[in-house]
């Protein structure tokens, strides 16, 4: 059996705005400085947007940002903070050929079961010569936190939902190595294919940060919601009080792509 990840987000961009929202801020910013021109008044589509990450950073850089998102909860959040968002498949992108300046994925491709073809929609809706940049979470160990805060959010009665059992064990490794991203981005007729590894730090660093990045995130946040609010509390707290056994700091190594659109 498998699972359509395109609703997995649908209905959480508020409880990742107040939570992830900050280390994806932090990740997005650091695969946008890597586009590799000037971003001044470059017309960006921001892929699998979520909250609109990389769209301001773009605009933080003086850029034009478009935001397309398949969750319609997550568009509309865009909208109401100021940014230009349409709903959207991925997979078939509701633009013209040809009709942005640089299309930038950040943590989203990954997402998809057709990871060539995102990144042949992205290289066909980016005019020639443009950039199409990607930006994913490498290959390794989970953070020690997540596997703790997840935890007790099973003693609290959560069970992983199986499209992020299958995110974790059929799409992740699709994109996740520099050999796997290459080969995806050769296939899909990129040129100029560069991928670099950075280890990024967030500032995400105390217990309770940990805490409310993860429990935003959008395996998790609909039990979390789910729940009365006193026991809410508890769990959290009760997390809390697990992660500070041995806080560490939130550094994710990630794999950050950029390449051309030649022919």
């Amino acid at each position: 059996m498998t699972y359509d990840l395109s609703t997995a987000y649908q209905g959480v961009a508020q409880a990742w705005a107040s939570g992830p929202s900050r280390m994806y801020d932090r990740l997005a910013d650091e695969v946008v400085s890597a586009y590799p021109e000037p971003i001044v008044d470059q017309h960006v589509l921001d892929i699998g947007a979520g909250t609109g990450a990389v769209s301001r950073a773009v605009v933080r850089l003086g850029g034009r940002a478009t935001a397309v998102d398949a969750a319609e909860d997550m568009v509309a959040h865009m909208r109401t903070n100021g940014l230009d968002a349409v709903n959207g498949d991925l997979l078939s992108l509701p633009f013209g050929d040809a009709a942005f300046d640089g299309a930038v994925a950040a943590f989203s491709l990954s997402h998809v079961d057709d990871p060539v073809r995102a990144l042949r929609e992205a290289r066909r809706a980016v005019r020639h010569g443009g950039v199409v940049m990607v930006g994913l979470f490498a290959a390794g160990p989970a953070h020690p936190s997540k596997e703790i805060i997840d935890g007790v959010a099973e003693g609290f009665g959560f069970v992983c939902p199986p499209w992020h059992e299958r995110l974790k064990r059929e799409l992740e490794p699709m994109t996740n190595t520099p050999q796997a991203l290459s080969e995806c981005a050769r296939v899909a007729g990129l040129a100029d294919v560069i991928i670099s590894e950075r280890e990024v730090d967030t500032g995400i660093a105390t217990p309770q940060e940990l805490v409310s990045s993860r429990i935003g995130m959008a395996q998790l946040a609909p039990f979390v919601n789910g729940l009365e609010a006193s026991r809410r509390r508890e769990f959290i707290s009760a997390a809390v009080v697990a992660v500070a056994q041995d806080p560490q700091p939130l550094r994710p190594v990630v794999l950050i792509m950029s390449s051309s659109v030649r022919a």
